[in-house]
């Protein structure tokens, strides 16, 4: 058992390359292992940010049959208390 894990330990960079080790060497074919889960986090931060910035309510000219019509629905606030 012990021969055929340190077999597989050898084998397995030479085989497959560096993307299957845990720990793979800063090289330029392993960036993307690397820097990608960073980039990921700065792409979805920056789109959740334009989300919600656009999300905001934004001040909306009234017609004046809307504005009369409010007037009616909304009690007049109290001035003076």
């Amino acid at each position: 058992m012990a021969s055929c894990a340190a077999w597989s330990a050898r084998t397995r960079p030479w085989r497959y390359g560096d993307f299957v080790l845990y720990d793979p060497p800063l090289q330029r074919s392993t960036w993307l292992l690397w820097f990608g889960p960073f980039l990921f986090l700065i792409f979805g931060l920056y789109f959740m940010v334009r989300f919600i910035r656009s999300r905001r309510t934004k001040d909306v000219e009234l017609e004046p049959g809307d504005r009369e019509r409010l007037a009616r629905l909304l009690p007049e606030p109290d001035k003076g208390k």
